[in-house]
């Protein structure tokens, strides 16, 4: 694969390209210690999909490396606010993940995710908004370069929200209920 999204559907499995990843690097680095913990600490901001965070440690390193994909809530610890849409991606966010020194992130998602628990997430939207708005605000008035950095990742985050993501929240619903990826033509299921 050339590093985009193998196909363009509203949701793409990472995770055969994840096992390869791993297993090409010979370790599962802390992914999968421990996940009913993980789950059980799960950051709210956490988008639903096979990765997650649960407690992680303050030092920002997330959303250095995977800017794209990773930011740091009010606590200052990491989430997955984008999932990996192609095979580069998922690289990025395994490499974010094992440079977690609290081993935080998880990739069982699809195994604690119901079409349910994602659909009251959704139904949370509001709360999320605010917390976006909010922390742009922030950004923007801060003099920490950090802060300034992750300004187009939380615009981006934003834009979603009335964007790709009810699309992709539907195609991984689908991924739930059918266990296969949609085909671009399917319908899918509502929000």
């Amino acid at each position: 694969m050339n590093g985009q999204n193998p196909v363009h559907v509203p949701y793409w499995s990472p995770l055969a390209t994840a096992r390869s990843i791993v297993a090409d690097w010979g370790s599962s680095g802390d992914l999968s210690v421990d996940t009913d913990a993980k789950w059980a600490e799960k950051n709210w901001l956490n988008v639903p999909g096979p990765f997650y965070t649960g407690e992680t440690d303050t030092g920002m390193n997330g959303p250095v490396h995977a800017p794209r994909m990773i930011l740091c809530g009010e606590d200052g610890m990491e989430f997955v606010y984008r999932h990996p849409r192609s095979p580069d991606d998922v690289r990025t966010l395994l490499e974010a993940a094992w440079g977690e020194p609290m081993g935080g992130y998880a990739w069982d998602g699809d195994e604690r995710w119901t079409p349910d628990s994602v659909r009251s997430w959704w139904a949370d939207r509001s709360r999320l908004r605010t917390w976006i708005a909010d922390e742009i605000s922030r950004c923007s008035e801060s003099r920490f370069p950090h802060d300034q950095a992750t300004l187009p990742a939380l615009r981006e985050f934003s834009q979603s929200l009335d964007g790709r993501l009810p699309q992709y929240l539907r195609g991984y619903i689908f991924w739930l209920t059918e266990g296969r990826e949609p085909a671009p033509s399917e319908l899918l299921p509502p929000l």
